[in-house]
């Protein structure tokens, strides 16, 4: 059946769960991204049929909407979590620390879902460019959060250039998903992951 993690369940009964099957569609997208990805590719990484795809998720657009949605909720939204740490500079690390292991990740295709496969369809797709926006300015909007509040604490000072930073930090978050899809190292990305955030953190 399809079943939520409540337990219950809903619709026509159908043997998954559909948490765990938006999961395994994740990584294919996040590995071929979205036009490399064929039907059979996430039928047989779901382990279900077309219907009960169609079923129980639309066609392959509904699809790769849920899994962005899915992956903002399972992979973003965990890795921001690092920001509430009280001291700013061990929030920073540890948040761009969490950035860089996402995306270098033995675990998980490397790269980022949304900056690996959305940019190709950003700019066909006028829904799909909204989305990207939405998500890179959600990024961005978290750092700014943390920063103000640094400052409100005094642990930065007053007139700190909290957005100009706040964008440093975005940018270099999506640069090292690509450096790592292009095959650069782990230790290499944590190398530049402290340079970052003393850089995100000091005035010029």
């Amino acid at each position: 059946m399809v079943h939520n993690r409540t337990g219950r369940c809903r619709g026509r009964p159908r043997e998954f769960v559909i948490e765990d099957v938006l999961d395994r569609a994740v990584k294919v997208f996040w590995q071929k991204g979205y036009e490399a990805s064929s039907l059979d590719d996430l039928t047989a990484a779901m382990a279900i049929n077309r219907p009960s795809l169609y079923a129980a998720f639309g066609d392959k657009a509904a699809l790769f909407s849920r899994c962005l949605d899915r992956y903002e909720e399972t992979i973003r939204a965990p890795m921001l979590l690092a920001l509430a740490e009280d001291d700013v500079h061990v929030a920073m690390r540890r948040f761009l620390e969490g950035a860089a292991g996402v995306a270098a990740s033995a675990a998980t295709p490397t790269g980022c879902l949304i900056a690996c496969a959305l940019p190709s369809l950003a700019g066909s797709d006028p829904a799909l460019e909204a989305r990207l926006g939405r998500s890179v300015a959600g990024l961005e909007a978290a750092v700014v959060q943390r920063l103000a509040r640094a400052v409100r604490d005094g642990q930065l000072p007053g007139g700190f250039p909290v957005e100009d930073r706040a964008a440093m930090a975005a940018d270099f978050v999506l640069a090292n998903a690509l450096r790592a899809r292009a095959g650069t190292s782990r230790d290499s990305l944590a190398r530049r992951v402290r340079v970052c955030a003393g850089a995100v953190l000091t005035l010029p």
